[in-house]
């Protein structure tokens, strides 16, 4: 998917040639038609962005699920069961801070993109 996304860029970008203190660069633009652009940002947004959060939130909703109904088998232990809620409470923990970690961290460029 990654591939196909990319190979658009090929199809519009384009170098533009400007004068900088008399010598002549060229730099890569995007040559879009406003609603063309439009589109593609989104489609860039939702695949990189909300589709992978989405994804994070129910694959680590499903493990947090399963790990806090896991009992360990035997008899009942206050001091071991106990442990084993703190565990289980370090565990969803970790998993909400890399699916906030990862929409902290790439939620900025995407909101820049979209504006």
């Amino acid at each position: 998917m990654g591939v196909a996304i990319a190979c658009v860029q090929l199809v519009v970008v384009r170098a533009v040639p400007f004068y900088h203190r008399k010598n002549l660069y060229y730099e890569c633009r995007e040559d879009w038609d406003l609603e063309s652009g439009r589109i593609y940002t989104i489609i860039i947004f939702v695949a990189t962005f909300a589709l992978p959060v989405a994804i994070l939130i129910f694959v680590y909703s499903t493990i947090a699920y399963h790990v806090f109904r896991h009992v360990i088998p035997g008899n009942p232990d206050c001091r071991r069961d106990g442990n084993q809620i703190n565990r289980k409470i370090k565990v969803i923990k970790m998993l909400m801070t890399i699916v906030m970690l990862f929409g902290v961290c790439w939620l900025p460029i995407h909101v820049f993109s979209l504006l």
